[in-house]
């Protein structure tokens, strides 16, 4: 029996706000695939707002 390799997805585990700025965490290397409607997470739309960038740059 042939296995399909497949492609590892590249997952961040140094210290990053936005890693939780969405509900999908890792568990043993895994994420669980999404059993209703849509891809499966869920925005933290306080913590999005709170690092709006509001346009202005470093001088």
């Amino acid at each position: 029996m042939e296995t399909e390799m497949i492609e590892p997805v590249e997952w961040d585990v140094m210290d990053n706000p936005f890693n939780h700025l969405i509900s999908v965490q890792p568990s043993n290397g895994e994420i669980a695939i999404p059993s209703g409607v849509g891809i499966g997470i869920e925005i933290d739309l306080d913590m999005l707002a709170f690092y709006q960038w509001d346009g202005s740059s470093y001088e």
